[in-house]
C-alpha cells in the first residue's frame, strides 16, 4: 500500500512542475515579445520622426532657395528704378529714356518703368512667386524640434523679402529714401540668411553634395 501510494503522489507532482514550467517559459516568450514589439515599435517611430524632419528640411531650404531666386529678380527691378529716378531727377538735358520715350519728370519716368515691368509680365511674375512662398511657408508652420529656430529665421526672411518685393512691385517715397529702404531690407535679408545657412541641421541631400563636392576635388587634383 505504502508503495502505491508513493507512486500516486510522484505521478501528482509531476504534471504540475511540468505545468509550472510551461507558464514560466510562456511568460518569458510573453515578455521577450513584448520588447521586441516595443523596441520595433519605437524604432519605426522614430524611423517616420527622421524621415519628417529631413522632408521638411528640404521643403524649408526649397523655400528659401525660392526667395533667393525671387529676390534676384526685384533687386534688378530696384536698381532699374532706381537709374531711371536718378537720371530723371539729375539729367536736366537728356532725361531719361523709357520704353523708347524720353522723360524729364521723374514721377512720370517711374511710372513708365512700372508700365515696362507689368507688360513683360515681371510684377506678376513677383506675386506669384510672392504669394506661393507665403502659402510654402504656412504648410511648414509645426517644425520639428530640430528647425524650430531656422523655422523661425525663414518666418523673419520672408517679412524682409516681401517687404523689399513690394519695392519692386510698387515703388513710392522720395529717391533718397526708396534706395536706402530698399539697401537695408536687402542687408537685413542676407544677414539673416547668412545665420540660417550656420544653424540649419544637414540634411541627407546636403551631405550627399558635399561627398560629391569633395569627390570632384579629388578628381581635380588627381588630373593636374
Amino acid at each position: 500500500m505504502e508503495q502505491q501510494n508513493n507512486t500516486t503522489y510522484v505521478e501528482l507532482e509531476q504534471p504540475q512542475k511540468s505545468r509550472k514550467k510551461r507558464i514560466t517559459i510562456l511568460l518569458i516568450l510573453y515578455f521577450v515579445l513584448a520588447c521586441a514589439l516595443g523596441w520595433g515599435g519605437y524604432y519605426l517611430y522614430q524611423q517616420k520622426k527622421e524621415k519628417e524632419a529631413e522632408e521638411f528640411g528640404e521643403n524649408l531650404n526649397f523655400l528659401i532657395m525660392n526667395m533667393l531666386n525671387t529676390g534676384a529678380d526685384a533687386e534688378e527691378m530696384v536698381n532699374t528704378y532706381i537709374d531711371v529716378w536718378h537720371d530723371a531727377i539729375f539729367n536736366d538735358t537728356f532725361g531719361v529714356e523709357v520704353g523708347g520715350e524720353r522723360y524729364y519728370d521723374f514721377d512720370s519716368a517711374v511710372a513708365a518703368q512700372k508700365s515696362e515691368f507689368e507688360q513683360d509680365g515681371k510684377i506678376e511674375e513677383l506675386q506669384r512667386s510672392l504669394d506661393k512662398t507665403e502659402r510654402d511657408l504656412k504648410k511648414l508652420k509645426n517644425p520639428p524640434d530640430e528647425y524650430k529656430e531656422v523655422y523661425e529665421l525663414a518666418v523673419d526672411m520672408y517679412k524682409a523679402h516681401k517687404e523689399f518685393v513690394e519695392y519692386a512691385i510698387s515703388p513710392s517715397g522720395s529717391l533718397q529714401s526708396y534706395s536706402d529702404d530698399a539697401r537695408k531690407l536687402s542687408q537685413e535679408f542676407i544677414s539673416l540668411y547668412d545665420e540660417y545657412n550656420i544653424k540649419v541641421p544637414k540634411t541627407y541631400l546636403d551631405n550627399l553634395k558635399e561627398d560629391l563636392e569633395k569627390d570632384l576635388e579629388k578628381v581635380k587634383k588627381e588630373n593636374e
